[in-house]
């Protein structure tokens, strides 16, 4: 399964001209997403069964692990590419792109203040 997938996705990372685009940071999210889009058949699970009655996907680290910022956009985009025909990745993405703006913001009020500590 995983190999058969990996081909699916290395297609997918091409960038018209001669390049290619390698998701470093968020390659198992793109393998293992791929992986239940190509294998999806209803009514069937692949992995391990989430209690009823829906599916939670939490991050949920202890204070010694603070979750860091990882973006997956560009990991998603590319699943969009070969499986357009999922809601679930169309929704990751439109999260990700509602999202943006209040990142985006977070991140300049941090960089602000760590000048203005500089600064003192």
């Amino acid at each position: 399964m995983v190999q058969v997938t990996i081909q699916d996705i290395i297609d997918t990372m091409n960038i018209p001209g001669p390049f290619k685009y390698i998701p470093f940071w968020c390659l198992d999210r793109l393998l293992g997403l791929a992986i239940q889009a190509r294998f999806f058949e209803p009514d069937k699970v692949i992995g391990h069964w989430m209690p009823l009655p829906e599916m939670i996907r939490i991050e949920d680290n202890p204070p010694q692990y603070p979750r860091h910022n990882r973006f997956y956009l560009v990991a998603e985009i590319l699943l969009l590419r070969k499986f357009s025909q999922y809601g679930y990745i169309w929704n990751l993405i439109l999260d990700h792109l509602h999202l943006l703006p209040r990142s985006i913001a977070k991140n300049l009020m941090i960089q602000q203040q760590m000048r203005q500590d500089k600064q003192k």
